[in-house]
């Protein structure tokens, strides 16, 4: 438990730890338990497997892969290549999709496996298809078997049709070549991609969606509790000494509305709140973040702009009820990755 004696850079560095917890909730367990099947499938007789998982921004997508890649850091002379020589070993490899051309997302791939910079690469002045040439032999190497990649829907934003063509024909190829799995993940938006080639849909194995949670639907209010109880675990245990009573209905509810069914958003919404609240906290002006905060944290955002109403009527302490379903849930699950933000 943290002194309220700490000095407000320290507690706002405690706060700004919210961006690290990771809670492996149900949806969340689901979809990593299918991406380590694609890991560990054989794709010795045929092309690599895929799995996509599009959901809207702020929805936890990035958080997901970002934490099964984190299990499988490189490891520095962890193979030996064909002639005897050391090399490193990379099952898993995670890169975002650049917003220019399938060239520059070759380049990045490349740089990740040979562990050059991309202005490295870039500057030995390569076609397109010597590069992906290199990258097929060079995941051989170092033992790639599953490739993460944030943000697809960036290589075909607002371009033409020949673009997604384009760019849906290499990652098919490097399935086909190199034999690894694919992960491909973004906003709804990269359907264009897979709509562009019959023949990479055709190797998904597993087609996940994160929807936006929805209050009424009991396992998915579930979900958000189950969040929302471990991220008020970590304030109370590194900033406020006790816990805000997030998950009562009376702040998870609107909280939920607010954050537009995103964990994403809620989690943003809260460290603002919790940030605003501080200075009370220290000066004994009120016990711990409260609705209020949360109020407030909302109508700085942009996210008012969907429900400006939400906070106007019925404020109060948000008192947790006396038979929340939360506190029978099973012990602490949450993690913290310093490596893994809450984006999505």
């Amino acid at each position: 438990m943290p002194s309220l004696q700490h000095d407000r850079a320290g507690l706002e560095l405690n706060i700004n730890g919210l961006r690290e917890v990771f809670v492996p909730y149900e949806r969340v367990t689901r979809i990593q338990d299918d991406i380590a099947k694609l890991h560990r499938r054989d794709n010795g007789g045929s092309e690599g497997g895929v799995l996509t998982l599009l959901g809207d921004t702020r929805s936890g997508k990035t958080k997901i892969l970002r934490d099964y890649k984190a299990r499988y850091p490189t490891v520095v002379n962890g193979r030996v290549n064909a002639e005897g020589d050391p090399a490193d070993l990379m099952e898993v490899v995670l890169l975002r999709m650049p917003d220019t051309t399938t060239k520059n997302f070759l380049e990045r791939l490349f740089s990740i496996l040979a562990n050059l910079t991309i202005k490295q690469v870039a500057g030995q002045g390569n076609r397109r298809f010597d590069i992906q040439d290199n990258i097929v032999a060079l995941a051989k190497t170092v033992g790639l078997r599953l490739i993460l990649i944030e943000e697809t829907h960036q290589g075909i934003d607002r371009k033409k049709t020949d673009a997604a063509k384009l760019l849906a024909g290499v990652l098919k190829d490097l399935t086909n070549e190199a034999r690894f799995s694919m992960v491909i993940s973004g906003t709804f938006e990269a359907q264009r991609l897979l709509d562009a080639s019959p023949e990479l849909s055709g190797r998904i194995l597993f087609d996940h969606e994160l929807q936006p949670l929805d209050w009424n639907v009991t396992a998915e209010r579930m979900m958000f509790l189950d969040v929302l109880r471990e991220l008020d675990e970590h304030l109370k245990e590194f900033v406020f000494g006790r816990l805000s009573n997030l998950t009562g209905e009376a702040i998870a509810k609107p909280l939920l509305a607010a954050s537009l069914g995103q964990i994403g958003h809620a989690a943003t919404l809260l460290e603002v709140a919790a940030m605003n609240a501080v200075d009370e906290v220290l000066a004994r002006q009120c016990p711990k973040m409260t609705l209020e905060h949360i109020a407030g944290a909302f109508s700085g955002s942009r996210l008012r702009r969907q429900n400006p109403k939400l906070f106007t009527h019925g404020q109060g302490g948000g008192g947790e009820p006396a038979d929340n379903p939360v506190t029978r849930l099973r012990g602490r699950t949450r993690q913290s990755h310093k490596d893994v933000a809450f984006k999505g």
